[in-house]
């Protein structure tokens, strides 16, 4: 269960934590996934508790503290940003930046339909808004929600190692029908299908497609590894994490199977389009594999906006349009578009060895406030010039004797 370990926080919650520099809003915590055996009192309560263990874990990192919209007054800037941008928490830091120069952040606790439970964390820099923190945790005996959330932000700003597995050469593995959470009609399908093909491109081991496999849950496997002679069960899982249409916020997962019980997992998160997924699978399950890649990726960059300035992984890499470049690393990568009178463009892709990876950005046009725009300030100064000398001149034609004023 999930509620289990997040007790200890309502105790320490009262604690004072380090000098506070820079202020941190969360904007959002929510569950997906959690329905079923949980009933929605129970979900409402470990979301609430989540988010209080999520304050405390942020307060103690040296120069954070966690603030209220209240307390700086951005639930306006906050709320017209969001109409604006969706789940693109670049987008909503620029427009927010006058109001709020801290953190913010968003976090998700999906549990998919294997019982698996993750917390997801994401977080922005608004004075820098040069690139998102992420990080994304199992949640298990081992490391309960408490664990999971103090983990997920530790590594969200730092640099979390990959963890391979690496299966024996000549090893007989199959695929599990893929599963989802939040995800389009036929997704399942399409991601098994994808995750098959980059498998069977692996030397070290041989796809199997035993039919007892199907949508067996993890209990099962066992009698099926036995039966059809198979050594590993690969599974994946993603889920859409923000509600907004595309782009959004995902998480993948990889789960490896000896047969006897896992052995690995490998998840990631993203902020970028549906297809990303396929490519974020393949990556992933090869990763928990053990393989390794032999060669680079390409980008190219087009959009409708042309001259914009174009960033990859917060590095200046030309204007837009974007030529292919074949120099970037296999693995996830993040595209930022800007350009004057529209708003900031980001979003994520995944370079696969070998191939390249086109990406089209359509920038919006920024909305200007009307308290913003110069001939509102225009009017407002031609009436009130007009005002003051109308004053004078009544003044000047009124009658002294009565000591009244006409404004003419």
């Amino acid at each position: 269960m999930l509620l289990a370990s997040l007790g200890l926080f309502a105790a320490l919650a009262s604690e004072v934590g380090k000098s506070p520099t820079r202020p941190v809003l969360i904007i959002e915590v929510k569950a997906q996934g959690l329905n079923g055996e949980d009933s929605a009192q129970e979900i409402s309560s470990t979301v609430a508790k989540t988010r209080e263990a999520l304050r405390f874990i942020l307060a103690q990192r040296p120069g954070l503290t966690v603030v209220d919209r209240a307390v700086d007054d951005v639930d306006t800037a906050l709320s017209a940003a969001k109409e604006q941008c969706g789940a693109d928490l670049m987008c909503i830091s620029d427009l927010i930046s006058g109001e709020f120069d801290g953190y913010l952040v968003t976090a998700s606790l999906i549990r998919n339909e294997m019982g698996a439970s993750f917390f997801s964390v994401w977080l922005v820099d608004v004075e820098a808004r040069s690139k998102l923190l992420r990080a994304s945790v199992r949640i298990d005996g081992q490391r309960p929600v408490a664990a999971a959330v103090a983990a997920a932000v530790g590594e969200s700003f730092s640099q979390p190692s990959r963890r391979s597995v690496r299966v024996r050469p000549g090893s007989d593995l199959a695929v599990r029908v893929f599963a989802g959470v939040g995800l389009q009609a036929g997704d399942d399908q399409w991601l098994t299908d994808r995750l098959i093909k980059e498998i069977k491109q692996l030397a070290k081991v041989r796809h199997r497609k035993p039919s007892v496999i199907g949508q067996c849950d993890p209990s099962c496997f066992r009698q099926a590894a036995q039966r059809e002679g198979i050594d590993y069960i690969l599974i994946g899982h993603a889920a859409k994490t923000s509600e907004a249409d595309d782009p959004a916020r995902y998480l993948v997962s990889v789960h490896l199977f000896d047969g006897e019980k896992e052995i690995g997992t490998e998840a990631d998160t993203f902020f970028g389009l549906r297809e990303e997924l396929g490519r974020a699978l393949r990556l992933n399950a090869v990763a928990i594999l053990g393989a390794e890649f032999d060669e680079p990726g390409t980008i190219a960059v087009t959009g409708t906006v042309e001259g914009a300035d174009v960033f990859i992984d917060d590095q200046e890499a030309g204007f837009l349009p974007l030529k292919p470049n074949s120099e970037y690393h296999p693995g996830r990568h993040a595209i930022r578009l800007t350009s004057d009178g529209y708003l900031d463009w980001y979003n994520e892709t995944y370079v696969i060895p070998g191939e390249s990876t086109i990406v089209w950005a359509e920038l919006k046009p920024r909305i200007v406030p009307w308290y913003e725009k110069w001939w509102v300030w225009t009017v407002i100064v031609g009436v009130a010039a007009g005002a003051t000398a109308g004053i004078v001149v009544g003044t000047s034609q009124s009658d002294t004797a009565t000591g009244n004023v006409i404004i003419r």
